[in-house]
Order: structure tokens, then C-alpha cells, then sequence
């Protein structure tokens, strides 16, 4: 295990070499692994991408020591705060709400933020059918909207904080689908 106080890391491949090679000389012991964590429901969809962080950490870092990177994904905050405090997994890929929830705990320390697909900053969008009448948020009482995944800042926290602030409570239909009244 790749020893260093336990963190967080939202960032992509060069955020995690300045990490992994500021932290590395000092800490690093021979035949060290390295594990990068995830929460997720479905690990189908981040497997690929952590394979690939950790194939390019095992390149870059084995001068330091470090002999393997893996990978551990698990569906819960409280399963990956349990692994990070044991020293099971070392640095973490993860959403900033997922973030800041853990650093609250004093889980984590939040080094860095995600790029994504190349840029900086992105948005969320609300999208409807061509042919709807809503052409607003005022538009939304009494229908239904349906979210991302819960965990998802971008596809569910930060609509929902719209959608609420505009005014409206949201009741829970089913799955990921809610009336706005």
C-alpha cells in the first residue's frame, strides 16, 4: 500500500501525476500499491477510465517505488470512508458534492478538480420535448422531471437546487422521477 494520509483526488491524468510525483519521493516504499477508489452504482462505467489511471500512475510512478496501481470501486460514501481510513485506498476519482461531503467528515483533503473531456467548468442543462409549453422553470408545476443518478452534482444536485429555489417541492414518483408542484 502506497503510504501517505489519506485523500482525495478530483482530477484527471496530469493532477494525479503532480500529486502521485510530489507525494512519491518522500513517502513511497519499496514494492508499494498505489489503490484509486470510486463510488459508484455502476462500476460498468468508470472501470475502463480507472484501468487507464491506473496504467498511466504504474508507468510514471514505478521509479518511486511503486510496484502496481489498482483499482477499488464500492457503492457507498461510507464503504469508501471506511477503505480510506483503514489505508485501503489512497487517492479517490470522485464528484465534488461526493467531495465535500467526505472532507466534512475529515475523510479526506480535496487536492484538486476535474477536468472534463478537456475543459474546466461545465454546465447542466433541462431539457424538454420540442413540442412542450415549458419554456421555463415556472413552466415545471404540476410535471414530472427526472434526474441523473442522485450522487451526480451536475445531472441531479444542481438542477434540483433550480427547480427548488424557483419555488417548487419535490414529491418522488419513482426511480430517479419526480412531480415539481
Amino acid at each position: 500500500m502506497f503510504k501517505f494520509p489519506a485523500r482525495l483526488l478530483i482530477g484527471g491524468f496530469l493532477p494525479m501525476l503532480l500529486l502521485a510525483t510530489a507525494i512519491a519521493p518522500a513517502q513511497a516504499a519499496e514494492g508499494s500499491m498505489l489503490v484509486i477508489g470510486r463510488i459508484t452504482d455502476n462500476p460498468d462505467k468508470h472501470q475502463k477510465r480507472l484501468d487507464r489511471m491506473a496504467e498511466y500512475l504504474a508507468g510514471e510512478l514505478a521509479d518511486y517505488g511503486v510496484t502496481s496501481v489498482g483499482t477499488v470501486m464500492v457503492e457507498t460514501q461510507a464503504e469508501m470512508a471506511d477503505l480510506m481510513r483503514a489505508g485501503r485506498v489512497d487517492i479517490l476519482s470522485e464528484t465534488p458534492f461526493m467531495a465535500i461531503q467526505l472532507e466534512s467528515e475529515g475523510v479526506v483533503d480535496i487536492l484538486m478538480r476535474e477536468w472534463k473531456k478537456g475543459v474546466p467548468e461545465y454546465h447542466s442543462v433541462i431539457v424538454v420535448r420540442k413540442d412542450s409549453a415549458v419554456r421555463g422553470l415556472a413552466d415545471l408545476a404540476g410535471r414530472r422531471v427526472s434526474f441523473e443518478d442522485a450522487g451526480s452534482t451536475s445531472g441531479y444536485l444542481l438542477p434540483r437546487n433550480a427547480i427548488e429555489s424557483a419555488g417548487f417541492d419535490l414529491m418522488q414518483l419513482n426511480g430517479r422521477r419526480y412531480r415539481a408542484r
